[in-house]
């Protein structure tokens, strides 16, 4: 969904996912990887590589977005539990969209990029009966 002038649904997208986790590494450290493909409907591709005639120019070719791959994806994740309701977590996140469905889009830009991320996850409440993992 997209929230400007108003909300409007702009397609799909599922991102299938194979990953590795262990919150404890070392005291307290916690370490994850995954990857995954993040896919996209025609409509939510549209959305993000579609050029319509209207808004072509010279130097930017009108372009119908296909559904498929968006873009593989591998993430690394490192957290620390400071408390037992409290963590930090740092990510570096590398997505390969050049092997997209969509590469020939005019408003694709880069084959490949990379983020970096820091967060918390702060538990506001727990069950009272706790299970084993």
């Amino acid at each position: 969904f997209e929230a400007e002038g108003g909300v409007n649904h702009r397609g799909f997208a599922f991102e299938p996912r194979i990953a590795y986790e262990n919150r404890e590494i070392a005291s307290g450290w916690g370490l994850s990887a995954s990857a995954s493909l993040v896919i996209g409907d025609r409509k939510f591709n549209e959305y993000l590589y579609g050029v319509p005639t209207l808004f072509a120019t010279p130097t930017r070719a009108s372009y119908t977005a296909k559904s498929g791959v968006i873009t593989p994806r591998i993430q690394l994740t490192l957290s620390h539990k400071l408390t037992k309701d409290l963590r930090f977590f740092f990510f570096a996140r590398s997505d390969f969209s050049g092997s997209g469905a969509n590469r020939n889009s005019p408003l694709h830009v880069s084959n490949q990029g990379t983020s970096l991320g820091l967060g918390a996850v702060w538990t506001l409440g727990r069950s009272t009966q706790m299970q084993k993992d």
